[in-house]
């Protein structure tokens, strides 16, 4: 019995010291909010002028010698940075989007993608794009890195 009552009082004696130091710490710095609010210039500041897709990968349709080519890709997309719900569409979007190349090179024989050219390509891939979005559409697509293996 007395070992629990010497157990209950070193508790209490670092439940009141954490409570006290707690108590000092808030007279000397005040009370500081977690968050503070932010304008949308300061929020436009973080925003990246494009988001990146990342690396993808995906095969075209077969040509007339029943062949495939693998396309390996690094894709990003430019947007309006003023525009927060469109980030922020864009952002919670990307699950449908990156979809939307890879099923767009499916369709395609490796000499049809090529036939097309990147500016026709861009241009069919963005309106698919834009029209998935609801608060605004993208600019441009920029491929980074294009690939054909064969």
């Amino acid at each position: 019995m007395n070992f629990n009552r010497i157990l209950t009082l070193i508790a209490s004696l670092i439940f009141i010291s954490i409570v006290a130091a707690s108590a000092v710490y808030v007279v000397k710095n005040g009370m500081r909010p977690a968050m503070r609010p932010v304008s949308p210039e300061q929020r436009n500041n973080e925003r990246p002028d494009y988001i990146n897709l990342g690396q993808l990968r995906t095969s075209t349709k077969k040509d007339e010698n029943g062949e495939r080519s693998v396309i390996v890709f690094t894709a990003a997309l430019s947007y309006d940075t003023t525009d927060l719900e469109l980030y922020e569409d864009i952002k919670t979007s990307l699950y449908r989007i990156k979809p939307i190349f890879t099923d767009y090179f499916k369709a395609f024989t490796k000499a049809q993608i090529l036939e097309k050219g990147e500016l026709k390509t861009k241009s069919e891939i963005k309106q698919k794009i834009n029209m998935t979005l609801v608060h605004g559409k993208i600019n441009d697509i920029f491929f980074e890195e294009f690939q054909y293996i064969d």
